[in-house]
């Protein structure tokens, strides 16, 4: 995940200066994880993930979760690469099927590996998943990908094209219509440069009693600031819904300091509970603006102003599972974005790297940004 922001900063570029926003904020609310199913009473059930790269690579490898298994398919879950036509797989194989690499036992993620197809940038590819099983009614995989809805997981370049997913029931003859919510937001490709590619999401939830805000629980995100620019901040925003009836209103807070127990530096005014409807962003801002020097470690949580309730009546934050194979460990907004969490009100926290949740800082409107003089910077802050 990579965000860039750019902000222009000549005199008199805009009429009206308009909010900068800088975080991880997918469209959430609109978004949910669909599946595709390799178990049917014959192996005539394939699923499609397509791709295409910026950049010339050499495909290695191809990584998928796995949400159900069902018996005991063991490797006879296979990927092979196709070439594109019409917008769906075509033709014979760019490279023969691979099997899985490990017995597959459980829910989780699953490689194949030994390609060695060097891929062309802009060309439009297929990672094509098929079950090889004697018995598929009886042992099958069901493939999570993202995500079903108006919002999008990772960007589509018109129908049949980009990081789409599409489905098969007569081995490959025909394929279903792709659209916007065909969007594939879990494949993740390995290179001959140890490189890789794609979004490793597994689980998208917006209702989790573990981690849910209510009682003296906070729930949040924990980041390093980029070098060179104090941010200057002027409100914070996460996506919220509501289950029950809080006593107690929504509010952000920020603390400093990546230890266990940090320091709380400031706390938004409130939203209050009435104003949730459905899941939608929740935002709230400082009395006076928080200016946050660069390479600082922050948290900034959700919290409740009684800190009464019990989980029946509780705040819940979106948040997503992803992938955290050490070989390839998924990039995060600001490099290093973890889940943060404290069952006390603050006083301690603990953080959890498999689980980012989408965030905003909203910037300030007159000075969204200050840096040092002599530094270089030309207002241009890109964050990987």
């Amino acid at each position: 995940m990579k965000l860039l922001l750019l902000v222009a900063i000549a005199s008199g570029l805009f009429a009206q200066r308009v909010p900068i926003v800088i975080g991880f904020t997918p469209p959430v609310p609109n978004v949910t994880m669909s599946t595709c199913n390799l178990v049917s009473a014959s192996a005539v059930n394939q699923c499609a993930y397509g791709f295409r790269l910026s950049v010339d690579k050499t495909l290695s490898a191809a990584r998928f979760y796995f949400s159900v298994v069902t018996a005991s398919p063991t490797t006879n879950i296979t990927a092979s690469l196709y070439a594109s036509a019409a917008g769906a797989p075509t033709g014979s194989p760019l490279e023969a099927a691979k099997n899985v690499s490990t017995s597959i036992s459980a829910a989780g993620w699953y490689e194949f590996t030994g390609f060695s197809t060097a891929l062309t940038k802009s060309v439009q590819y297929w990672i094509v998943l098929k079950n090889t099983d004697g018995a598929p009614q009886t042992n099958g995989v069901t493939i999570r990908s993202g995500g079903t809805g108006s919002g999008q997981i990772s960007a589509s370049q018109g129908t049949g094209a980009g990081w789409i997913k599409k489905a098969s029931t007569d081995t490959g003859a025909t394929w279903n219509a792709s659209t916007a919510s065909n969007i594939s937001g879990s494949m993740r490709l390995g290179f001959s440069d140890s490189s890789f590619d794609g979004l490793p999401i597994s689980t998208l939830t917006t209702v989790s009693t573990t981690n849910s805000v209510y009682s003296a629980r906070e729930i949040g995100v924990l980041f390093t600031t980029p070098a060179g620019p104090t941010l200057n901040v002027r409100c914070l925003s996460t996506f919220a819904s509501i289950t029950g009836t809080p006593t107690g209103d929504l509010r952000y807070r920020l603390y400093t300091g990546a230890t266990a127990t940090p320091t709380l530096t400031a706390t938004t005014d409130v939203v209050a509970n009435g104003h949730i409807i459905g899941t939608a962003y929740g935002s709230s801002c400082f009395a006076t603006v928080q200016s946050i020097p660069p390479g600082t470690a922050i948290r900034i949580v959700a919290s409740e102003t009684t800190q009464s309730d019990a989980n029946t009546d509780r705040y819940e934050i979106a948040q997503y599972t992803i992938d955290d194979t050490a070989a390839s460990k998924a990039l995060t907004p600001f490099g290093s974005t973890k889940l943060t969490l404290s069952t006390d009100g603050g006083a301690n926290f603990t953080d959890t790297d498999t689980i980012i949740i989408p965030f905003g800082l909203v910037l300030d409107q007159t000075t969204p940004f200050t840096v040092a003089a002599g530094t270089g910077q030309t207002g241009v802050v890109r964050v990987n």
